[in-house]
């Protein structure tokens, strides 16, 4: 209990002086009994009590700033360990990933638990203080205010031993986390070197495919030669034999026709072809063998494939003359011209000459391509590139200089492009002579003449040479009785068995090597005396049907062929000069 003021003066009143010594000259006890407690406060002379109380006041203020201070610390420590949950539920969500980042982000986490930790310490250290000070003043400070502060301190015991349970627990996640990180690194490390396996496994399958495609290239490349040189050598037997070659084709039974058992046979050497008499009562087999049969499946790449190298004769200066012979409906003008979609001989040789062309440019040649379109329609010439109002007269003539045939007045158009050849076979096609006869409902009734003249010059070798290529489609070959036809088409199929009739005369002659062939006795053979008589390459197409109904007309055509096949037209000839002849 503080003292009154009447009992402080009464003490003060019977206080020895201050440095008096008691008891032989021995200093006051200070902490003795009750006179050693009394003298020792008169010596001091304590403040009075309202001047204590004011001191204590403030100081109680300025504990409680401190205090509110220490929450918010806490508060904000609990803020950061809030944070530092979710970024250790953000670590350990993404330990699962292969995050090249994981560690970096495991390293920032570590950096900021070290600095937790030491502000931790820091407030600890602050907190003793505190502790120590509070301590001091509880024999001073009013009873309610020291409960107060007890509450308080109590509050922050708590709250400092929930932090450090917090803290405790990060630490056990975050060894966790390290844990798993470790686990993941090592089952990354052991994906990768898989991967690096695979990729190796895959770098040397990728190798050895390459080997193989290399062989596969090389020895598609030995067959494709050897394919060359076998044409080659079957050329130059050919032309060595002088004979006009000979190539059979097989048409396809078509979805109308109700055709159920092939007459036709082709055997596995495509070179000979056997056809079988439908009549029951006689049951005959023939045989014929040409330069190359091409059966019902065989596709117009196969056809043009055998005849590229003829073509690309003629850009070397020679004649060069192919021809398609058969009954209506035989399939002689889808060979020649093709379809839409498939093209025949006649536009796959233009576009193969244009590319050769390219080819021969870059060696040094130069050429110039001319081009003409004809019919024989009933013994007479009309020019297909004319103008249908035109009556010009056209003679076939014979050039005693190059061998070569031409027809006076014929339009020649020179062609730069593939694209204007084309345009110009689009005008023949619609100008040329079609009518509807029983066996086909738009069959040829005349001989058309499609001729591309190419002139090269060589500047540097001083040559030129003069190429000549003919592709002829000829008309029906069926004869009136099986045709059915009356009045002008009568007639027409009579001009055309006559013409045909020649041609076969004069396959005969040559065969026989008779002194005259008649070439003169129609237009078709004189138009073709160059390339039947002369120094030419020369190519037949025969083309039959296989409905048994047809077997008359296509035995008819089989022989023929056959006849043409014997022919001796001597040796191609190779047409060059100097350029400074004429």
């Amino acid at each position: 209990m503080p003292r009154t003021t009447a009992e402080v003066e009464v003490s003060q009143a019977h206080a020895p002086h201050p440095h008096r010594h008691v008891g032989g000259g021995q200093r006051p006890a200070t902490c003795g009994g009750p006179v050693g407690r009394f003298s020792h406060w008169q010596t001091h002379q304590q403040p009075s009590q309202a001047t204590k109380n004011s001191t204590l006041a403030v100081q109680l203020v300025s504990l409680n700033k401190y205090n509110t201070t220490l929450k918010q610390q806490v508060n904000r420590l609990n803020l950061e360990k809030e944070q530092l949950n979710k970024e250790l539920a953000q670590v350990k969500c993404q330990k699962s990933t292969e995050n090249p980042t994981t560690k970096r982000e495991s390293d920032m986490l570590k950096r900021q638990l070290e600095a937790l930790r030491s502000e931790v310490a820091t407030l600890r250290n602050a907190n003793a203080k505190l502790l120590d000070e509070r301590e001091d003043r509880q024999t001073r400070a009013p009873p309610a205010d020291v409960e107060k502060m007890r509450k308080e301190l109590q509050s922050s015991r708590e709250e400092m031993l929930k932090l450090r349970t917090s803290n405790r627990q990060c630490e056990e996640l975050l060894a966790q986390t390290k844990k798993d990180l470790l686990q993941t690194q090592r089952a990354q490390a052991s994906w990768n070197q898989s991967c690096q396996e695979l990729r190796n496994s895959l770098a040397e399958r990728e190798q050895s495919f390459k080997e193989k495609e290399k062989q596969l290239l090389h020895m598609d490349r030995l067959i494709q030669e050897s394919e060359a040189s076998r044409k080659h050598l079957h050329n130059s037997l050919q032309e060595l034999k002088g004979n006009i070659r000979v190539y059979c084709r097989v048409r396809p039974v078509l979805p109308h026709e109700n055709e159920t058992e092939p007459i036709f046979a082709v055997k596995p050497d495509d070179c000979t072809l056997d056809i079988r008499n439908p009549d029951p009562n006689k049951r005959t087999k023939s045989t014929f063998t040409f330069d190359r049969v091409f059966g019902t499946a065989s596709t117009q790449d196969d056809v043009f494939d055998e005849v590229s190298q003829l073509v690309q004769s003629a850009l070397d200066g020679y004649k060069v003359c192919i021809f398609a012979y058969g009954q209506t409906g035989s399939g002689k003008t889808y060979t020649m011209e093709g379809s839409p979609h498939e093209c025949g001989v006649i536009p796959r040789t233009i576009d193969q000459i244009f590319s050769a062309k390219k080819d021969f440019t870059s060696t040094g040649w130069e050429f110039t391509l001319e081009a003409s379109f004809l019919e024989i329609y009933n013994e007479t010439i009309r020019d297909l590139l004319a103008d249908p109002d035109c009556n010009h007269d056209y003679t076939i003539h014979q050039d005693p200089a190059t061998g070569s045939t031409y027809v006076s007045n014929l339009t020649q158009k020179e062609v730069v492009t593939p694209e204007e050849v084309h345009q110009l076979l689009e005008v023949a096609s619609r100008n040329r002579k079609v009518a509807c006869t029983k066996m086909n409902d738009r069959s040829s009734r005349s001989h058309s003449v499609f001729t591309l003249r190419l002139t090269g010059s060589h500047s540097v070798r001083n040559i030129k040479s003069r190429g000549i290529i003919q592709l002829i489609d000829l008309a029906g070959s069926e004869r009136v009785k099986d045709s059915k036809v009356e009045g002008d088409q009568l007639r027409e199929a009579q001009h055309i068995n006559k013409s045909l009739s020649s041609l076969g005369d004069v396959i005969v002659a040559l065969g026989k090597k008779k002194g005259h062939v008649p070439f003169r006795n129609s237009k078709l053979t004189y138009l073709l005396q160059s390339c039947l008589g002369g120094s030419s390459k020369c190519l037949m197409f025969v083309n039959t049907s296989p409905l048994a109904t047809h077997f008359s007309e296509t035995m008819c055509s089989l022989n023929f062929a056959a006849k043409v096949s014997q022919c001796d037209n001597g040796r191609a000839k190779r047409n060059l000069d100097l350029l400074n002849n004429p």
